[in-house]
């Protein structure tokens, strides 16, 4: 039966959302990107379904949000379009002054995962010789300085979601969660998630985290059990 009072999000399917990707929360509704133009939004105490907002952009992956504007990355295929647009949350509509058109002029053509600390965009490139792109949050434009170019050394390929508190950036790729030194971009392999495949966390792709919780969400693998997962940021365990 779905988990209505603990960590996990077992809701998904029963609302549709049977492509989960990129993950982003404000402490009491946790959005959840659909590969099928749309983000869903749950309850972060009953997990239920709130809403849907339909008719985004093609593929949405990757979502990030100041409270105000949701920016939502697609990677068009990978047709060499990567881009990330941005809507309201409160209005649901679309506010393309704010998109970042930069990507694909950057290489960034097959974007994934974003994060922000509100000056700074980092976004994934999905790919064998992956890499985490910087952009500034104020002019969209490339901030290369800030690029996490270690990631491909470190065995971290096609990364996906992304997040961070500021101080670590943590990276999903390869069936678990990388972890990295904002400073320094090098790798912090004490702070790695390597519990996904245990716990049936197979194809892991956004990730949010409140400081406590990580949540990683999983479609499944096509086999129609959409679902988010639950771990805790002090002992990398599950929490469901």
């Amino acid at each position: 039966s779905p988990n209505t009072s603990g960590n996990d999000f077992d809701t998904l399917k029963a609302a549709g959302n049977r492509l989960p990707q990129g993950l982003w929360s404000d402490g009491t509704t946790m959005w959840v990107a659909d590969h099928v133009s749309k983000i869903y939004a749950y309850s972060m105490s009953t997990k239920v379904n709130t809403f849907v907002a339909a008719g985004l952009n093609g593929y949405p992956q990757g979502i990030w949000s100041d409270g105000t504007t949701m920016w939502v990355a697609d990677h068009d295929r990978g047709f060499g379009n990567g881009k990330i647009y941005a809507y309201s949350i409160s209005a649901k509509a679309r506010e393309s002054a704010k998109d970042f058109n930069t990507l694909s002029a950057a290489g960034n053509t097959w974007p994934r995962g974003i994060w922000s600390d509100g000056t700074t965009m980092w976004v994934t490139q999905w790919g064998a010789d992956g890499k985490i792109y910087a952009y500034s949050m104020s002019t969209k434009e490339r901030d290369s300085v800030k690029d996490f170019n270690t990631l491909k050394a470190a065995g971290n390929r096609y990364p996906r979601g992304i997040w961070s508190d500021g101080t670590t950036m943590w990276v999903v790729g390869n069936g678990k969660i990388y972890a990295y030194s904002m400073s320094t971009k090098e790798r912090d392999s004490a702070k790695d998630f390597n519990t996904l495949k245990a716990a049936g966390n197979r194809y892991p792709q956004g990730i949010w985290s409140d400081g406590t919780t990580m949540w990683v969400s999983d479609p499944g693998g096509g086999a129609g059990s959409p679902k988010i997962y639950a771990y805790s940021m002090s002992t990398k365990a599950r929490t469901p």
